[in-house]
């Protein structure tokens, strides 16, 4: 009997890595491979939640919104929600000053975009599927602006040319005379915006299409590299893993790993070889470490390992009442809030002439790194001079 075939799932949200890697889409799609959940992404989603209900709040004359209210998600952890509120009450006044702005008529909050198309041939895959729900969608006769909400507090994430907020515009359809598209990161990097024309956003769409088309030929293409970080297959992947072995130079037998090379007997491209290497290689055995954890937790077996229980630093069960018992010895300290603590509360510009950079011991960087490059001799020439 034949397997029934399954959909190939191309989320605009990986993009920038099934566009290079089209195979890391194809293992998510054929396993049913779903990421993770974790404190980080049911924050984002709980912030979502709130967001998307404050902005459904918004009453303007003549305006139509698009929002299906759901239920706020379930977690077993505690957030910041007094703040997700706050944020997301900011968010909602900056929709309101795009709608007046562009005499927005339609507003689409969590707007649900799916694409379909069979695959011919393939003995797995049986259709292409592009679904993404975008977190607002505003339009009018000639303007169309997309927003995605980020919540993280970590990396920075800029609207121009960025993957999938170009995907969002793809799936939207035919492009508008104007076509912005906007990040919303209240928590670091605040706003940012890049608009297309309609020409130009036509050509980015052509782009969209040719890359869609690539991972629909190519599903069987691995390319390893900087994408693989939040890969959810990444445990599964022969590239990743030939990559690794090959960096470290080890050759895995059922007994052992072969003895790793002395750093001081590699030459200097040896070494660049390793270093260029180094992030995808603590990828591929971060997740070789998660998967054999979570099989352990299910029963699985792991030769030569066992699941043992973890505890954390020692706490106080109530803080108030070890206060309490402790008032004697004195046991609070005051600090000096850090230099970005206390901006919040001063503003910018305040402490500027009180606070100074600390320079550190010189690190190695890549090429394309932006920092003027330290030259150990130089600088030590002017230190005599």
């Amino acid at each position: 009997m034949s397997r029934a075939k399954v959909a190939l799932r191309l989320s605009p949200s990986s993009r920038a890595r099934w566009s290079v890697c089209p195979a890391s889409a194809a293992l998510r799609s054929e396993h049913d491979i779903k990421s993770s959940g974790n404190f980080y992404s049911e924050e984002g989603q709980a912030a979502h939640w709130h967001a998307a209900e404050t902005a459904s709040k918004i009453k303007k004359n003549g305006l139509t919104i698009d929002y299906k209210s759901e239920d706020k998600p379930e977690t077993d952890y505690a957030f910041d929600e007094r703040t997700m509120v706050k944020h997301a009450k900011d968010y909602k006044e900056l929709l309101i000053f795009l709608i007046d702005l562009y005499e927005i008529i339609d507003l689409k909050i969590e707007y649900k975009y799916e694409l379909e198309a069979p695959i011919k041939g393939h003995p797995v895959f049986g259709s292409v599927r592009q679904r993404a729900f975008s977190d607002i969608v505003l339009e009018s006769d000639d303007v169309r602006i997309i927003i995605d909400y980020k919540y993280g507090a970590g990396q920075i994430v800029r609207a121009r040319e960025n993957p999938q907020l170009l995907h969002y515009m793809y799936l939207a359809g035919e492009p508008k005379k104007r076509n912005i598209l906007v990040i919303a990161q209240p928590r670091n990097g605040g706003v940012s915006s890049w608009t297309l024309i309609e020409s130009e956003a036509q050509a980015a769409n052509w782009v969209a299409k040719s890359d869609v088309k690539f991972a629909v030929e190519n599903p069987e293409h691995f390319e390893s590299g900087t994408h693989c970080h939040w890969c959810p297959a990444v445990s599964m992947c022969p590239k990743l893993e030939a990559d690794s072995i090959e960096t470290v130079q080890a050759e895995f037998t059922t007994q052992e790993v072969k003895t790793l090379a002395d750093p001081k007997t590699l030459t200097p491209e040896k070494l660049a070889f390793v270093l260029s290497n180094s992030k995808a290689v603590k990828v591929f055995l971060d997740a070789c470490q998660s998967l054999a954890t979570a099989q352990a937790h299910d029963g699985q077996e792991i030769p030569g390992y066992k699941l043992v229980r973890n505890f954390g630093n020692r706490a106080w069960k109530d803080e108030s009442a070890a206060a309490l018992k402790f008032k004697k010895f004195k046991p609070f300290k005051t600090v000096l809030l850090s230099p970005s603590a206390l901006e919040k509360i001063t503003g910018k510009g305040v402490i500027d002439s009180y606070v100074h950079k600390p320079e550190k011991s010189p690190v190695l960087a890549t090429l394309s790194d932006r920092r003027e490059t330290y030259a150990p001799a130089i600088v030590a020439a002017e230190d005599f001079s």
